[in-house]
């Protein structure tokens, strides 16, 4: 419960281990901001090694607590900022499950398929909960919302047609898979 994630002493703990290592990069990049930690001394001990996955999940972190803190965001409102975003990107899933089951399917199929996900979310649960600020929960969003405009794009997409206007929805349709292939 809350009491596990903001303790009596005002600390904030994460939960598991991995979301130690986006915290520390999401602090990094919101006390250097915009810049990313590219060697992380906290992995393979004692001498370090090069952070090749400092991941648009830690910089949305640290970008959301750099505008939150007014460009100078305190290590615990970064801190913040980590433990609630898998609970918001579960509501974003939850929300671009129904988009994507709406375009296809229709509306009752698409409160029905959410409904299902809410009482059985399977491992998406724990990837998702308050304080495991972990980036599979981006990655669960994100695949949704791209599976979403490529659908969209074959719905509504004139292929056929010359030049380069029929190209900018494919654009905005693609945006959501470039984020994915970036958040990890």
């Amino acid at each position: 419960a809350l009491d596990q994630i903001f303790t009596d002493s005002g600390q904030v703990r994460i939960l598991g281990v991995d979301p130690y290592y986006h915290l520390r990069h999401a602090r990094f990049a919101a006390e250097n901001f915009p810049d990313l930690m590219r060697w992380d001394i906290g992995t393979h001990y004692p001498t370090g090694q090069r952070a090749h996955t400092a991941s648009l999940f830690d910089f949305g972190i640290a970008s959301v607590a750099f505008v939150i803190g007014l460009g100078d965001p305190s290590e615990r409102l970064v801190d913040y900022v980590a433990v609630w975003t898998p609970p918001i990107l579960a509501s974003l899933t939850t929300a671009f499950l129904y988009l994507l089951v709406q375009s296809v399917f229709s509306r009752v199929a698409a409160l029905s398929a959410s409904a299902v996900f809410l009482m059985y979310p399977g491992t998406s649960l724990h990837r998702t909960l308050l304080g495991f600020a972990d980036h599979h929960g981006a990655e669960m969003a994100l695949g949704l919302l791209t599976t979403w405009g490529v659908i969209r794009c074959l719905q509504q997409c004139d292929l056929g047609s010359p030049g380069w206007r029929p190209l900018l929805p494919i654009a905005g349709y693609a945006l959501p898979a470039a984020l994915l292939v970036y958040t990890w």
